[in-house]
């Protein structure tokens, strides 16, 4: 499943140089001398916010329609589903959510009282609390994973390559690491040194 990762709708960003092709027309941009050496970084933030409204909205409106949940709902599924042995402990849900303990808690409490989730302590550390998913939510889950999985494929992987995908997440990392959020990295391959090798 697709993680979220994408910049928020609202961090959008101008193009800064002049008689740039913008929505496909012509405009001039003023803004701050100092940031026109990072042209190429805010066209990229343009571009990953685009995309984010391009493909999770579309998720989020999915997922909504059929079953009547909002998307950060399922985001906690996916979390849930991708832990390992399908339980994740609450400070985990938190930062992989990018929520504060208390936002976590608050929206797993909504997800308890619908029967999608439950909370479970660990025999080994009794102070460690886990969510699980419920017989409901794992039924969800597997009946939202079909239409969300096209969506993504049609909106956006099959428009990139396995090479492309794996330079932008690597270059993100940097990114995520920089704002002290924690990246979403696979092993590097020999051949892949740095970001720039994933292109090679």
């Amino acid at each position: 499943m697709c993680r979220p990762f994408f910049v928020a709708a609202g961090l959008v960003a101008c193009r800064i140089v002049a008689n740039a092709t913008i929505l496909g027309y012509y405009r001039i941009v003023e803004l701050p001398k100092e940031l026109l050496k990072y042209s190429d970084a805010i066209d990229a933030l343009r571009a990953i916010g685009r995309v984010r409204w391009a493909v999770m909205d579309v998720v989020g409106k999915q997922v909504e329609e059929q079953e009547d949940i909002p998307f950060d709902w399922f985001e906690v599924l996916i979390e849930v589903v991708e832990a390992a042995g399908e339980r994740i402990k609450m400070t985990d849900l938190a930062r992989l959510t990018l929520r504060s303990k208390s936002g976590a808690t608050r929206l797993v409490d909504r997800l308890s009282e619908a029967g999608l989730v439950q909370r479970a302590t660990s025999p080994e550390d009794r102070r460690a609390v886990y969510v699980t998913l419920t017989d409901n939510g794992r039924a969800m889950f597997e009946r939202v994973r079909a239409p969300v999985a096209k969506i993504l494929i049609d909106r956006f992987a099959a428009h990139v390559s396995s090479k492309e995908a794996r330079f932008i997440t690597l270059a993100l990392a940097k990114v995520l690491k920089a704002n002290e959020l924690e990246p979403i990295v696979a092993p590097l391959r020999p051949e892949e040194a740095s970001p720039a090798g994933a292109l090679r």
